[in-house]
């Protein structure tokens, strides 16, 4: 499996203000490439939703196709204490 590019130096704070490199938690997901936008123009929709009056943009936007990658996904941000934001429609509803 190919990895998508990564910016060096993109990282957010983790538990204990720990900064997580997201190449290799990219690498530790183990999820199909096609799961994962990455790039700036990739992550950019995902922004905000209907409210668009707060915009942040993620650090990884991740679309998992089944259980067991919802269930790593999450695994491996709660041990590294990443807030996880499930997105909808992103209608703001």
């Amino acid at each position: 499996m190919s990895s998508p590019e990564v910016r060096r130096g993109d990282t957010p704070a983790g538990a204990d203000d720990k900064r997580i490199n997201r190449e290799r938690f990219i690498r530790e997901l183990d999820l199909p490439a096609h799961c994962m936008l990455v790039s700036e123009a990739e992550r950019r929709p995902y922004e905000c939703d209907g409210l668009s009056a707060y915009r942040r943009l993620p650090w990884l936007v991740l679309l998992p196709e089944t259980v067991p990658q919802i269930q790593r996904i999450l695994r491996q941000c709660h041990d590294r204490g990443m807030p996880v934001v499930a997105r909808g429609a992103g209608t703001g509803l």
